[in-house]
């Protein structure tokens, strides 16, 4: 790991071993079962967080191109 990366990585170790335990707490036992639902929580986290930034960036391009319009 490179050193700047460090400080995510050990972030990211500790929450994938606390999602870990919360689903041993729900009676998911399975290690691959428990990662592999934790990865697709992820990738759905990360894909709405990805559709939240296009929605904000059509918002400001659109306020943006309102303010074009009245200054031309």
């Amino acid at each position: 790991v490179e050193p700047e990366s460090e400080a995510v990585v050990r972030d990211a170790a500790k929450l994938i071993q606390h999602e870990l335990k919360q689903y041993r707490e729900t009676g998911v036992n399975d290690t691959q079962d428990a990662l592999a639902r934790i990865a697709f929580d992820c990738l759905v986290t990360k894909l709405r967080g990805e559709r939240q930034v296009q929605r904000l960036q059509q918002m400001v391009f659109d306020k943006i191109t309102q303010l074009d319009q009245v200054v031309t």
